[in-house]
């Protein structure tokens, strides 16, 4: 069996491919290559960044990231509601449930012609 193509993939694989990624990935090494970012800037900074990579160059994700509560609950957050919303997806698409859906969309169909 191969696995789904690049057009399959929904947000939930990305997100949980992101968090496989972070998982893996050494914390120690993140910070490691952040700060060899900041240490060298490429030249001075514009006075006022015109372009969109410019913008990114210049924003202050470390900052952002030490500092916001959002980037330390957000993981947890995604690793405690996956199984929830699996769980509700596999109840949704139950051969009954789908099976009561065509039965009250004909029922509603039926009624308007």
């Amino acid at each position: 069996m191969e696995g789904p193509t690049f057009d399959q993939l929904t947000f939930w694989h990305i997100e949980l491919l992101w968090i496989l990624f972070v998982l893996h990935t050494d914390s120690n090494q993140i910070r490691t290559m952040a700060d060899k970012a900041v240490e060298k800037p490429a030249g001075r900074p514009m006075r006022y960044p015109y372009t969109f990579s410019a913008k990114l160059a210049q924003f202050p994700i470390k900052h952002y990231i030490k500092n916001q509560w959002i980037w330390r609950y957000y993981f947890i957050a995604v690793v405690a509601c996956v199984p929830v919303f699996y769980k509700i997806s596999k109840l949704a698409n139950l051969p009954e449930n789908k099976k009561a859906w065509a039965d009250s969309q004909a029922k509603e169909h039926a009624e308007h012609h």
